[in-house]
């Protein structure tokens, strides 16, 4: 995309920067960039805010001003200059910020705020710090500059996409200030699983499934292969998925065409619409194909479903070992450093030759944030103590430690969610006993540290094993029972009801694998089942659309819950929903089942269960079978196939 079609938004208070405002949109003008400002607006008809912000969201990019004052405070609490930010951020449009000195007579109300939109900014903007006492004179270059940086890097010039190539996809992870899991470091161990792939990527196949567990490098592995595919231009492209944001027609229309394409779904267990996904990348380009990696234990569910989706049988699949002793041991040297050389077998062993406690607990080992004895400990005890140090980054606030360990292990039951909403902040504040100003701050400074990891407008806990790891902690006693927070986030955070349900449901599902805990969902699915009565119809295709994604972990509960609205299709009648013209019709709600039981069947264990409530709802069901596809019929069709 050239330069001319990227719209920059510039966001500023007026006063006092009349100038400077004026000098940026000629400039940027002048460089060939069609800019957005309040200046030319005209006239509009809406609130002043509601025209910012339409504005606003047509725009590639936001040049941000913070600074000399606050400006003028909306009903909402804030400026238009900060509610244009949240809205940018939320959108996921980049920020370009840059800090001015503040007007020497402001008060301390007026400076408290600055300071804290400043620090709210500080985790978006696009470099990692902003000037904080740049002249007014320099500010236009800089901006330029950073635009210029930011164009060539990719990261402007089109919004935040479901479907990224590698650099931007790990971008977090490749730098070696990043946390302590990152994919810096030597590839070792994986050559012969390189080669497969790689000979995948240049072949016609139109799937290949790779099988690994959590932590053995699966994500890694894909990286090398497409960090080498991008240095042959004739070799089609790795796109990687992230498997929990949401897709739409513009995000599939980013990708190739015409041209071959490899579409990575890493951790593609967790995306219960995976066949939706890839059907609508075959309907735009024929000449895409797929890798789709997944744990051990999702198998069952996974290969049923992509060899149906694409008419191969026989899936080819790639298994990923354990390490051997002798690449476990080189690993553990590297990130061991010369001075505990003598540990390395200590930690292979303790680590069970898995490349992600090797590379987290050499890391902690050599730069003494864990003790040598503590490779003495179980593995278990040696993961959990390894985990627990993560958190204790010089780049967190010592004072705010337990504040920020509440903050994410709330996000790690909720996310990925949207951390902008003020009702969702206020809810945040409650449960950390903090001010709501406070609650921004943290999160600012969590997600500047990358343990916030943002794709697009949705936040999430990163790395996906300490998510795991503070989840568990939090839901599970030292005696494997639940403490009841699983309960709590519930209960005050309803609206996250489906992601709350999915992070759980796994961790019920990773834990019977190890012969683990009592169900920290089992109060949960309990009350689901007795609120069941009470909804109307609307109601229950609201709940079976929660359920879809903790369906792939908890199967027998959700088709347990089915069964109930299967066999009792009579439901209360919503009154409101009626004078508000809203749909409470039962074919919603046979809709909905219908789809979560076309997921589920694919599983071996619950096909003839499946199969049969399909049957049920098809004989209820009048018309054509081609409607739509959510048709039960439609479905015990795809499923004989």
């Amino acid at each position: 995309m050239t330069a001319r079609q990227i719209t920059i938004f510039v966001s500023s208070v007026s006063e006092g920067l009349e100038s400077t405002r004026d000098q940026i949109i000629h400039d940027l003008s002048k460089a060939g960039y069609d800019v957005t400002a309040m200046e030319r607006f005209g006239a509009q008809p809406g609130a002043p805010l509601d025209v910012c912000l339409n504005e606003l969201r047509k725009s590639d990019g936001v040049v941000l001003l913070i600074g000399p004052r606050y400006g003028s405070v909306l009903p909402q609490g804030i400026s238009y200059t900060h509610a244009e930010f949240r809205e940018a951020r939320g959108a996921g449009i980049p920020v370009f910020a840059i800090r001015i000195s503040d007007d020497a007579g402001l008060d301390a109300t007026e400076r408290a705020r600055i300071e804290a939109f400043a620090t709210e900014t500080g985790s978006t903007t696009t470099y990692d710090s902003l000037a904080s006492a740049e002249t007014l004179e320099r500010i236009s270059p800089w901006v330029l500059a950073a635009l210029s940086t930011a164009r060539d890097r990719g990261d402007i010039g089109r919004r935040f996409s479901v479907f990224q190539r590698y650099d931007q996809f790990f971008a977090s992870q490749l730098v070696e200030t990043s946390p302590l899991i990152n994919h810096e470091g030597p590839f070792v161990g994986r050559e012969s699983q390189f080669a497969q792939i790689s000979a995948f990527v240049e072949s016609g196949t139109p799937v290949l499934l790779l099988k690994a567990a959590g932590g053995s490098g699966k994500s890694r592995l894909l990286l090398e292969v497409a960090k080498s595919a991008a240095q042959r231009p004739d070799t089609p492209q790795l796109f990687f998925t992230n498997p929990a944001a949401t897709w739409s027609v513009d995000d599939i229309s980013l990708l190739p065409r015409t041209s071959p394409a490899i579409v990575v779904f890493d951790d593609g267990h967790r995306r219960p619409d995976l066949d939706g996904i890839i059907a609508a990348c075959r309907q735009h380009n024929d000449a895409i194909r797929y890798v789709v990696s997944c744990r051990p234990s999702a198998v069952s569910i996974v290969t049923p479903l992509l060899s149906a989706l694409l008419g191969v049988e026989g899936l080819p699949e790639i298994d990923l070992p354990l390490l051997s002793q002798q690449d476990a041991e080189a690993l553990a040297r590297h990130y061991l450093g010369d001075t505990f050389q003598a540990f390395a077998k200590r930690l292979v062993a303790v680590a069970d030759r898995n490349p992600l406690v090797i590379r987290v607990g050499g890391r902690c080992i050599s730069e003494h944030r864990v003790l040598p004895e503590a490779l003495e400990r179980t593995p278990e005890a040696f993961r959990r103590v390894v985990l627990d140090r993560l958190l204790h980054d010089p780049a967190l606030t010592a004072s705010h430690a337990a504040a920020h360990r509440r903050i994410l292990e709330v996000l790690s039951a909720i996310g990925p969610t949207v951390t902008e909403n003020d009702e969702f902040v206020k809810q945040l504040a409650g449960t950390t006993k903090l001010n709501d100003d406070d609650v921004r701050r943290l999160l600012a400074t969590l997600e500047r540290a990358q343990f916030l990891v943002r794709r697009g407008r949705l936040v999430r806990v990163s790395p996906d094993v300490l998510a795991d790891h503070l989840l568990y902690m939090a839901a599970v006693d030292d005696s494997g029972q639940p403490t009841g927070f699983v309960d709590r986030m519930v209960a005050q955070f309803r609206p996250q009801l489906e992601n709350i349900l999915a992070n759980a449901a796994e961790l019920d599902w990773r834990s019977e694998t190890a012969d683990g805990p009592t169900s920290v969902l089992r109060t949960v699915w309990r009350d689901l089942m007795e609120l069941l009565p009470t909804l109307s119809n609307r109601g229950r295709a609201e709940l079976v659309g929660q359920l879809k994604r903790a369906a792939i972990f908890a199967p027998a509960e959700v088709v347990r819950l089915s069964q109930w609205l299967v066999e009792h299709p009579e439901a209360p009648t919503d009154e409101l929903l009626g004078k508000w013209g809203l749909d409470d019709s039962p074919e919603r709600l046979t809709d909905a089942i219908t789809e979560v039981l076309g997921l589920i069947a694919t599983h071996p264990d619950f096909t003839k269960r499946c199969a049969a409530m399909l049957w049920s709802l098809a004989d209820r069901e009048e018309g054509p079978d081609d409607r739509n596809p959510s048709h039960p019929r439609r479905q015990l069709a795809d499923l004989l196939k």
